[in-house]
């Protein structure tokens, strides 16, 4: 006949107890220090910022993308038979919105919408 120990009492004879995960608030104030720059807001221009991919502290690298918005208006000056003013959104940046990558490993940062 074969005896079944309670693992609770094995711990307790032993003095040995399983190492405890941290507690919540822990590791909410852990990730809280570690990452601020994840929560900056991007603008129109580059900046300064540490990559959460490579962890290198980059300056961002722009993308300029055409959005449906710019088409939008550009279809609503071609209605308007305003044809010549119809290339203008492609034309201006203030159109388009601005995707903020990293340099060194094309990490998708953020986007700048107008």
């Amino acid at each position: 006949m074969t005896q079944v120990t309670n693992t609770n009492q094995v711990y307790e004879n032993q003095a040995y107890l399983p190492e405890q995960p941290p507690a919540y608030e822990d590791v909410c104030s852990e990730t809280q220090n570690i990452s601020p720059t994840v929560q900056q807001p991007v603008g129109p221009k580059p900046f300064f910022r540490i990559c959460p991919s490579c962890h290198h502290e980059v300056l961002t690298k722009i993308e300029t993308k055409i959005t449906i918005m710019t088409h939008l208006l550009a279809l609503t000056l071609c209605l308007l038979e305003c044809y010549i003013c119809a290339c203008l959104p492609y034309c201006m940046d203030s159109f388009k919105n601005k995707d903020h990558r990293c340099p060194h490993c094309s990490t998708f940062l953020g986007t700048y919408k107008n």
